[in-house]
């Protein structure tokens, strides 16, 4: 996950390493504290905005072409008024703007109160049909970040992947992260 300072946005570099053209959907699908704990019901998943495309654009990725998604940003002003710096997903935005939508997933609380929290994002491939339209979902890539609050960084937050712990057999009935 790369920051982009110029909007307070973090991104993800997508690419399709198969051989085949896909579509590729990118969605916030859990958001947890560090033990493990969902924090906010996302359902399915939230659909997540793709830099420099309407909402209505299906991405097509082949070869070599990349593209990049925006997965959240810190917002310090609601409504024309200050807040503390709060996570907010970057959802699509209104059909045929490049414009987005934000939708906050972090607590609204001064910085150095907020905890360290989990996003896992994940990236659906759907297969190109005959006609040009979405078929079936080929390949889902799951990745989870560590959003940690920085009162030094200038984007507010720090952002590092999780590793996935592998408890022992005999812990993963107890543990509630497991």
């Amino acid at each position: 996950m790369e920051p982009d300072d110029r909007f307070l946005m973090f991104e993800i570099q997508v690419e399709n390493r198969g051989s085949d053209s896909v579509f590729a959907r990118v969605y916030a699908v859990r958001l947890e504290d560090r033990r493990g704990r969902r924090l906010r019901n996302i359902g399915t998943g939230m659909e997540l905005r793709w830099r420099d495309h309407k909402p209505e654009d299906k991405v097509v990725l082949y070869g070599d072409k990349y593209e990049f998604a925006g997965i959240f940003q810190a917002i310090k002003e609601w409504e024309g008024k200050p807040i503390d710096p709060t996570i907010c997903a970057t959802t699509p935005g209104t059909p045929g703007t490049l414009g987005y939508c934000v939708a906050s997933i972090g607590p609204s609380i001064p910085l150095n109160e907020q905890e360290e929290l989990w996003l896992t994002v994940r990236i659906d491939f759907h297969e190109i049909k005959i006609d040009g339209s979405e078929g079936k979902c080929l390949k889902t890539r799951k990745k989870r970040y560590a959003i940690i609050p920085d009162s030094k960084s200038k984007m507010y937050f720090r952002v590092r992947p999780v590793r996935r712990i592998r408890w022992p057999a005999f812990l993963k009935r107890r543990h509630p992260a497991a």
